[in-house]
């Protein structure tokens, strides 16, 4: 498997697991709306990014950029 169909399983696996955890967000906070959600769905990254060693990342975008990056060093070498 290439570097590429793996960061793309990556990517895809990703936005599955933010788009449970939105369901989960919207059972808890029913009247929330899209951008409640998102906000929620954000401040719950950032608590599990603080548990952990890696750095922190601000937003999926950026975590996005990061991997692209990360894959094209890999490719590089």
């Amino acid at each position: 498997m290439t570097g590429e169909q793996r960061l793309a399983i990556a990517l895809g696996l990703h936005e599955l697991s933010c788009e449970v955890a939105r369901e989960g967000i919207r059972r808890q906070h029913p009247k929330a709306d899209a951008a409640e959600v998102e906000r929620l769905l954000h401040r719950r990254l950032e608590l599990a990014r603080a548990g952990s060693e890696k750095p922190m990342v601000h937003s999926p975008l950026t975590a996005v950029k990061v991997a692209v990056a990360a894959e094209v060093r890999r490719n590089k070498r």
